[in-house]
C-alpha cells in the first residue's frame, strides 16, 4: 500500500526525547509520505532529529510548526487541509498517530502484514470499550461508545475519498481542552463513520478484556502485550496523576506490570520512558508508578569496584548516635573515603568545598547530614535516623546492594529511605517556606516546584556524582545565598531537571508500620477505605509496595471533604479492579 501519515508531538519545552525518533524509524518503512505536525515551539535539536527524515530519498516529509491550540484534533486538520484532498486521494491509506504511544515492542511488520488483508476502510490498533455515561460531558451520544484509540488510526481511500470524510474535517468544531477531543472526536468517530456504513476493525483483538475493563490498554497493558501482540503501550500509564489516578480507579498496579513487562520480556529499552517522564512530570505524578519505593536493599555480596565519599555530619545526634558500629561495614569496601564535617548548621556547603572540593573523582557519594528542623520530636527522629543508618550501613551487603541498584538503573539519580509518614506534614509546610525565600529562580526548571519532592528529610542518601555535580551548579547559580535547609529534597529537585529520578529505601517492617498508620489515620478521617484493601487478595508484598500505599498517604491530606469522599469511591473501585483481574488471569489459561 501506499502510505501518507501526520505524526502529532507536543512538548511543552519543544524537546524530542529518544522514543519518538524510534518510533518514528520503525514507521518509516511502510510509509511514503510523513507529516510532522508540533503544537507549541521545537527546540533547534530537536527539530534536526525530525529534519533526518528529509534526508530519506523514498520519503516525502514536512514539518509544520503551529500554535498549541485545538490539540491533536486541530494539528491533524491544519495537516489534511494543508495536504489537500486531491493529494491525500493518491493514497491507499492515511495514518494519524501521535506522541501518547510508545514503542514499538514487537515488529509493525507482523501488524501491517495483517492489516492489508482486512476488508475495512479504516482501522486502529486499540479498542476502548465505552461506558454507559459521558465522562467527557461533550459527546454528541451522551454516552462513551466503543471506538478505535485516536493514537493511531488508518484510513483507506474508501473512506478519504468520500464526502463524509470531507465534511468531518472541515466541519470539526473547535476543541479547548482534553474532554472535548475525547468527546468531539476520538469517542465520536467510529460511531459517526461506522453508522454511514464504513467498515472498521482493531489490530489488537482485546474484546474478551471488556468484561475487566473498558480499557484493556491502559488497564492491562502485559496481557495486551504478552497475549495480544500488541505493538505500542501508553506512556501515561507511567505519569497520570493523583487526581485522574483515583478517577480510573487505580493504575499504579498495571504500570508496575508494564515495566515488569517491558524489562523482562521485551528489548525495548526503558531508559527511554524514564528519561521522558523523569523531564515532563512532576514526582508526584510519576511516583506511584515508577516504583521509586523500593523494599530494603537486597543483600549483594560481591564488592562493586567503585569510588565513594561518605560525606558526614551527625551534628547534635552525635551524642546518641554511635556511628562506629557502622565503619565495620564501609571498612569493607576498597575504595572509600571518610569526609567529616562539623562546621555548624550551613554544613551542606562543606560537601563542595574544602576537602571535598574534589568529590568528582567519586563515582557515588553517601550523605549522612541528619538534621534537626524536620521534626517537633527529637527523640522520633533520632529513632529514624537510626533505622536510616541501619538501612543504607548495617552490613558491607546492604551497601553493595545499594551500589548494585544506582549500578543497574543510571536514571535514578538519588536513592534515600522512605519518607516517614508523620514528618509529612512538617516537610510539607517547611518545603513551601524554602520556596518562597529561596526558590524563585527555580520556576525555570519546571518539575513541580510547587510540590515536595520526594525525599524523607532524614538528610541520609546515595547520590551519583555527575547528578550532584550538575545539581550544585544550579544551586550556586540560582541560589546563591541558600542555606541549607531540606537539601535532600532541593537536590532530588534538580537532579530530576538533569531526566534522573530519586527513590527510597524502606525495610518491610517499615512498610508494614506505615500501612497500619495510614489505616489508623483513614479511619480517623472518616473515610474507612482500608477494609477493601485488607480483605483483597493481594499479598502483602503487593499491598506494601508502596506504589499504591503512597497514594493513600497523599490522599490523607487532603482538606476537602468531597474529594475524600471521591477518593473513598476511587479507591474502593480500585481494588474492585484489582480484583476482577485476579479473576481474570485464574480464569485464563496460561494466565499466571
Amino acid at each position: 500500500m501506499k502510505r501518507a501519515a501526520i505524526f502529532f508531538f507536543y512538548d511543552k519545552d519543544g524537546i524530542v526525547d529518544r522514543y519518538i525518533p524510534f518510533l518514528l524509524d520503525q514507521m518509516i518503512p511502510f510509509l511514503n509520505r510523513l507529516v510532522i505536525v508540533v503544537n507549541g515551539k521545537i527546540t533547534n535539536e530537536s527539530k534536526y532529529i525530525f529534519d533526518r527524515y528529509a534526508m530519506i530519498p523514498s520519503l516525502e516529509y514536512e514539518l509544520l510548526v503551529r500554535e498549541n491550540n485545538g490539540f491533536d484534533v486541530w494539528a491533524y486538520k491544519e495537516a489534511i487541509e494543508k495536504m489537500g484532498w486531491d493529494n491525500i486521494a493518491s493514497y491507499d491509506e492515511l495514518i494519524l498517530f501521535n506522541f501518547t504511544i510508545m514503542g514499538p515492542v514487537s515488529p509493525f511488520a507482523e501488524m501491517f502484514s495483517k492489516m492489508e488483508h482486512q476488508k475495512v476502510d479504516f482501522w486502529g490498533i486499540t479498542v476502548h470499550y465505552g461506558v454507559s455515561y459521558d465522562p467527557s460531558n461533550c459527546n454528541p451520544y451522551g454516552y462513551l461508545p466503543v471506538h478505535l484509540q485516536s493514537h493511531f488510526v488508518a484510513f483507506r481511500k474508501k473512506l478519504t475519498t468520500h464526502s463524509v470524510f470531507r465534511r468531518y474535517w472541515e466541519d470539526m468544531p473547535p476543541i479547548h481542552s482534553y474532554e472535548e477531543s475525547v468527546g468531539r472526536h476520538e469517542s465520536y468517530m467510529t460511531k459517526d463513520f461506522s453508522d454511514k456504513g464504513f467498515r472498521w476493525m482493531s489490530y489488537v483483538d482485546s474484546e474478551n478484556l471488556s468484561a475487566y475493563t473498558p480499557y484493556p490498554l491502559f488497564d492491562l497493558p502485559d496481557i495486551m502485550m504478552r497475549d495480544r501482540h500488541c505493538p505500542i503501550f501508553k506512556r501515561k500509564n507511567c505519569f497520570i496523576n493523583l487526581n485522574h489516578f483515583l478517577q480510573r480507579g487505580g493504575s499504579a498496579s498495571a504500570s508496575s506490570r508494564l515495566l515488569t513487562y517491558l524489562k523482562q520480556n521485551t528489548d525495548y529499552d526503558v531508559k527511554m520512558l524514564y528519561e521522558n517522564i523523569v523531564r515532563t512530570c512532576c514526582q508526584w505524578d510519576y511516583e506511584p508508578h515508577l516504583n521509586i519505593i523500593r523494599l530494603q536493599p537486597t543483600p549483594f555480596e560481591a564488592t562493586y569496584n567503585a569510588k565513594i565519599a561518605v560525606f558526614l555530619n551527625l551534628g547534635e545526634y552525635a551524642a546518641v548516635i554511635d556511628w562506629k558500629r557502622y565503619e565495620g561495614s564501609l571498612q569493607g569496601l576498597s575504595q572509600i573515603e571518610i569526609i567529616e564535617c562539623r562546621n555548624g548548621k550551613k554544613n551542606w556547603q562543606n560537601l563542595f568545598t574544602g576537602a571535598a572540593a574534589n568529590f568528582e573523582k567519586y563515582n557515588y557519594v553517601f550523605v549522612v547530614n541528619p538534621s534537626e528542623i524536620h521534626t517537633f520530636d527529637k527523640f522520633a527522629m533520632m529513632e529514624q535516623v537510626e533505622k536510616a543508618l541501619e538501612l543504607f550501613f548495617g552490613s558491607k551487603e546492604n551497601i553493595n546492594g545499594i551500589l548494585q541498584v544506582m549500578k543497574k538503573e543510571p536514571y535514578i539519580g538519588l536513592a534515600g529511605v522512605l519518607r516517614p509518614l508523620s514528618a509529612f506534614k512538617p516537610l510539607q509546610s517547611m518545603w513551601k517556606d524554602v520556596c518562597q525565600e529561596y526558590f524563585q529562580g527555580f520556576d525555570e526548571l519546571n518539575v513541580g516546584k510547587s510540590n515536595l519532592p520526594y525525599g524523607s528529610g532524614l538528610g541520609i542518601f546515595c547520590v551519583r556524582t555527575q547528578a550532584l555535580s550538575e545539581a550544585v551548579r544550579e544551586m550556586m547559580s540560582l541560589c546563591p545565598d541558600y542555606d541549607g535547609r531540606m537539601l535532600e529534597q532541593v537536590l532530588a529537585l534538580l537532579i530530576q531537571s538533569q531526566r534522573q529520578m530519586t527513590i527510597g529505601f524502606a525495610s518491610e517492617a517499615d512498610l508494614i508500620s506505615e500501612y497500619w498508620a495510614a489505616q489508623q489515620l483513614i479511619k480517623n478521617t472518616g473515610i474507612g477505605i482500608v477494609e477493601s484493601a485488607v480483605s483483597s487478595q493481594l499479598s502483602v508484598k503487593q499491598h506494601l509496595g508502596l506504589h499504591r500505599m503512597r497514594v493513600v498517604f497523599s490522599a490523607l491530606f487532603c482538606n476537602d471533604r468531597e474529594a475524600r469522599q471521591r477518593i473513598h469511591n476511587r479507591l474502593s473501585a480500585y481494588w474492585a479492579y484489582c480484583r476482577a483481574k485476579h479473576h481474570y488471569e485464574r480464569d485464563t489459561p496460561g494466565g499466571t
